[in-house]
């Protein structure tokens, strides 16, 4: 009996090391093949899951492999029809809108008003660099101060009104934020806003982390990179991101595929 146990083992870590394989495949496909580079960036993108799911991808894949080896025939013919539902979903998200905002709390963020003051400077086309800075958006500031109505969530509004009539690529004024906060500040501020039960906080958190979504990606910041960001030194990232982050890989490797 150890010995057909033994046997079974070895047969389900080779049936498991051969869908690993594959899984690198499917990733590999749309590395970037241009440049002298293109080795380094192949490796990366054919790594690119989620990080604390391989460990755990990995144990889970190898006890049900083994425990479809022992169960009866007609239990285990039922898993390739999982597989396929589970790729058909994925290949779901992949075709959903092209934008990485979520749209759950949009009037919330459009019933914003702006005071008189940043009206005027809205009228002038003036900078966010000067919105931001006559809203007090500063390095250090806590938290709970940058998403009162009258900071973030006006200054995310001012900013979606003026791309409008300057036509510039960053609504959210990700790039005026950005030299006064670095790129982890700014996405740990966001994360704490994500995870806000108030309808304004979080209509101006979800927008502004589209718009680092938008910004990483013209920057060309690889998908790797920007899970790290996305973490802000936590061990893992939310739901929502974890999706966008998905879809930031597909685009990121249809723009860079050759």
């Amino acid at each position: 009996m150890r010995s057909i146990f033994v046997v079974l083992l070895a047969l389900a870590a080779s049936v498991g090391a051969s869908s690993v394989v594959t899984e690198s495949n499917v990733a590999t496909d749309h590395a970037i093949m241009n440049g002298p580079n293109h080795m380094v960036t192949k490796r990366l993108l054919r790594t690119e899951t989620l990080p604390e799911e391989e460990e755990e991808r990995a144990n889970f894949e190898f006890v049900k492999k083994l425990k479809n080896l022992l169960k009866p025939k007609s239990v285990a013919q039922g898993v390739p029809a999982v597989i396929a539902k589970e790729s058909q979903q994925l290949q779901a998200v992949a075709k959903e809108s092209q934008q990485f905002r979520t749209v759950a709390q949009t009037l919330a963020m459009d019933k914003v008003k702006l005071p008189k003051g940043i009206k005027k400077m809205l009228d002038a086309q003036a900078s966010t660099d000067d919105v931001a800075k006559a809203l007090n958006i500063k390095h250090g500031e806590p938290i709970e101060n940058l998403f009162r109505k009258e900071v973030l969530p006006t200054y995310v509004r001012y900013s979606e009104l003026a791309s409008k009539k300057t036509i510039t690529p960053d609504i959210y004024g990700i790039g005026s934020l950005r030299k006064e906060f670095t790129d982890i500040e700014l996405s740990a501020i966001i994360n704490a806003g994500m995870k806000s039960s108030d309808e304004l906080t979080f209509a101006a958190a979800d927008r502004l982390r589209a718009g680092q979504f938008d910004d990483w990606l013209r920057q060309g910041t690889t998908p790797h990179d920007v899970y790290q960001l996305l973490r802000a030194g936590g061990k893992t990232i939310s739901d929502a991101d974890r999706v966008n982050w998905r879809k930031y890989l597909n685009k990121f490797n249809a723009l860079h595929k050759g």
